[in-house]
């Protein structure tokens, strides 16, 4: 990056190799740096989403997730950043029917995209917020499967676990936990 620092491909390149070994804030930093020489750089902006939504930075994931729906809003992923904002602007609103909305378009897109952290994070969140407590264990150890280091996940399913009084299954996931 010393001969040019503004290259996309191998910021791009060096941005996806950190992220995948893990090292989320490095990631963030150079895709962010990206974005910067190149605002419409669409999987930039989908990363910087996924990656602020994932560390729980909202402000910052709204403002990448509209930048990308500004992109490129017929985008599979952009889709699911779209409805993620929508959901979250119902929580901040304390809008239940919107919230209930956006949960639900979550779950059915969902059923055709199952890898999708993004669809996943939402739904795990709409329905413990909706006491959906068992559905959302399934969705909980379907994101842990995909990121079996990502502690607030678990932390999710003691929540739900504990809502629905199983305390043998709790103690469990703690000796679990205690492994990670």
């Amino acid at each position: 990056f010393r001969h040019a620092p503004s290259h996309p491909e191998a910021r791009e390149t060096y941005a996806r190799v950190v992220r995948e070994q893990g090292r989320t804030g490095e990631a963030f930093g150079q895709y962010l740096r990206l974005v910067e020489y190149y605002p419409d750089h669409l999987d930039g902006q989908i990363a910087l989403s996924e990656l602020s939504l994932q560390s729980s930075a909202l402000e910052e994931f709204q403002r990448h997730a509209t930048a990308a729906g500004e992109i490129a809003p017929d985008n599979e992923r952009v889709k699911n950043l779209l409805i993620a904002v929508s959901y979250l602007e119902a929580v901040q609103n304390e809008d239940t029917a919107a919230q209930s909305e956006s949960l639900n378009r979550a779950l059915e897109r969902q059923e055709e995209m199952p890898e999708s952290m993004v669809l996943n994070l939402i739904a795990i969140d709409g329905l413990l917020s909706e006491q959906r407590f068992t559905d959302a264990i399934q969705r909980i150890d379907q994101a842990i499967e995909q990121d079996p280091n990502r502690r607030s996940l678990y932390n999710s399913k003691l929540a739900a676990l504990d809502a629905l009084g199983e305390t043998s299954e709790i103690s469990a996931l703690l000796r679990e936990m205690v492994d990670i």
